[in-house]
């Protein structure tokens, strides 16, 4: 391309310099002609030299003003194509459209080059119009959209020329904006949708002119602020607060009312006219039906002031247990003999008391129940595990499943009561940073670590107690034994089998005298008995329990065999009478 531009350019100057010599050919001929003419008449005229020499000089000089104009052309030119070399090169720079094709080289003519300019010229003028109509109707857009969302818009670039990074952020700034109402316009219909509800469970009008706005106006008037959304917000938390505290307080009411049926004994079809008249998700309705019941009741209260206060006495004796009180505690302010509404009121303070306190704590109370459960357990499976009289009674494996009950429960008990005091210490942390009181969980007027260390301390000391008053009990039977001898036994039941004794009869006697002959550690232990009584100091406390136990077992053998002999003998003589 550029050697075909040069091949033209070399013609059209061979064909310009031909057209040139013709030119001057011409002008030299006509000048010939014309200065031929001008001699002719100023011949005619009869002009002298000097006045000739004056009108040459006059034509040299318009010939010089001629070529001076045209010299000064061809610098205004030539500052022309500067000047809008200069705009151009800076415009397509600004405008981010600079290319090496705006510039044509030296071969072109000045007017050749100052046409190219000016087009290029005007091309980048209409993009700089286009963009600046561009950024103009952005910049609307965006304001629009800054108004009805209350946002800041985009400041003006001061610059002359806007790049088309400027337009593409103010564009993306645009959609940005878009996405944003689409996301307003979400949750407002939400928020409205959701206040609506609960403005109607409320059955509350919106004489609010905010809330009135919010229901009742038109969405396009409604401004999308983040301001006005967090006030939508703080207003659906408010009325949902309403609701919650309505369904809260028509519990508390109705736990009232019931709890003055009870104590009123009201009559059922009292109670179930007043039922009929709820409905079911009607909160408020139900609420007010309440109230005007509990206010009745108030009323017939004050007229049974005296089984009123009796009533409350009972509740208040359970939540006292309930709650694990003191006896110290257990007291009234008032006189209790009293009957007056002072009383009254201080009986119901007191059980709505312990109600909310049992209430916030009803866990801790579970497991403490179940504590108190597996210890009363633990207290009377040790006391059978320490009753000798259960070894004649182990019939199917009890003694066995006792033990496995009693193991089961020693290992359970520990784990029971540290999570109870893992629970405990977590309620007490949430009650001090609340500032609720109380904000210690006692139990029988302590604290809960403390009343179970009682327990243990109490229970082992009931332990030694025992343990000491069994050994003096061997202690004085065995000195009663010593001193006076050991009781008999009771014999056993006769044998009422002739078969068994036919059969057995015939042995009895001669193995119970060689039993009561062969038995020689007896008279070791009355030795050691001797001993004993002799020198007590030396004695040992063992010998001495040792002496006695086998002291009794062989006087209750002696008994037993002398009975059985005696037994045997009356009946063998019998059955021969009888055979």
């Amino acid at each position: 391309m550029s050697g075909e531009r040069n091949g033209i350019g070399e013609d059209g100057s061979i064909a310009g310099n031909e057209s040139m010599r013709e030119l001057h050919t011409l002008v030299l001929e006509e000048m010939q002609k014309m200065m031929q003419k001008l001699q002719k008449l100023w011949d005619e005229v009869g002009f002298n030299s000097n006045e000739r020499n004056s009108r040459m000089a006059d034509l040299r000089e318009h010939v010089r003003h001629y070529c001076a104009d045209q010299e000064k052309y061809k610098n205004d030119l030539l500052k022309q194509v500067n000047e809008k070399g200069k705009e151009l090169f800076s415009l397509s720079k600004e405008l981010e459209m600079y290319s090496e094709d705006l510039f044509e080289d030296g071969n072109q003519t000045l007017l050749e080059m100052d046409e190219h300019l000016s087009s290029g010229l005007r091309k980048m003028r209409a993009e700089l119009e286009k963009r600046r109509h561009q950024l103009k109707e952005l910049h609307l857009e965006e304001q629009e959209l800054c108004e009805q969302l209350i946002e800041d818009p985009t400041p003006h670039n001061s610059r002359a020329v806007p790049s088309s990074s400027d337009v593409t952020d103010l564009q993306r700034r645009i959609n940005t904006l878009l996405q944003e109402k689409k996301h307003r316009k979400r949750t407002f219909r939400s928020l409205k949708a959701k206040i609506s509800e609960l403005v109607k469970e409320l059955h509350q009008s919106s004489n609010n002119s905010f809330t009135n706005l919010i229901i009742n106006g038109e969405e396009q008037l409604f401004t999308l602020s983040l301001t006005n959304l967090d006030a939508m917000k703080r207003l659906k938390a408010d009325l949902a607060d309403k609701v919650l505290a309505n369904e809260a307080e028509l519990g508390r009411v109705r736990g009232c009312v019931e709890r003055l049926w009870e104590r009123l004994q009201v009559p059922l079809q009292e109670i179930d006219s007043v039922v009929a008249k709820a409905i079911d998700d009607d909160v408020p309705h139900n609420l007010a039906i309440y109230q005007q019941e509990l206010q009745r009741l108030d009323e017939l209260k004050k007229a049974n002031m005296s089984k009123m206060i009796k009533s409350l006495k009972i509740d208040l004796e359970l939540w006292w247990d309930n709650c694990y009180v003191a006896d110290q505690d257990r007291h009234l302010q008032q006189s209790e003999d009293d009957e007056s509404e002072e009383v009254l009121q201080e009986l119901e303070e007191k059980v709505s008391s312990l109600q909310q306190l049992h209430s916030s704590a009803r866990e801790l109370y579970a497991g403490l129940d179940n504590w108190k459960k597996l210890w009363s357990k633990l207290i009377d499976l040790n006391q059978r595990h320490n009753d000798p009289a259960r070894l004649f009674k182990n019939r199917g494996g009890a003694l066995l499943q006792e033990e496995s009950e009693r193991n089961r429960v020693k290992g359970e008990l520990p784990r029971v009561e540290s999570d109870l005091q893992e629970k405990v210490q977590q309620w007490e942390k949430q009650r001090e940073e609340s500032g609720l009181q109380p904000s210690v969980f006692s139990v029988m007027g302590v604290p809960l670590h403390e009343y179970i260390y009682q327990q243990w301390q109490q229970h082992t000391t009931n332990k030694m107690s025992q343990a000491k008053e069994r050994q003096n009990a061997r202690a004085a039977q065995l000195e009663r034994e010593v001193r006076f001898g050991a009781q008999p036994a009771a014999g056993r039941r006769r044998l009422n089998n002739t078969a068994a004794l036919r059969t057995t009869a015939s042995t009895t006697a001669s193995s119970t005298r060689s039993a009561l002959n062969q038995y020689s550690p007896l008279k070791k232990i009355n030795r050691r008995v001797v001993l004993a009584e002799r020198n007590p100091n030396k004695g040992s406390k063992a010998t001495v329990v040792e002496a006695a136990v086998m002291q009794r077992r062989s006087a209750r053998n002696r008994t037993r065999q002398e009975n059985t002999s005696g037994n045997s003998t009356a009946q063998i003589s019998t059955y021969s009478q009888f055979s």
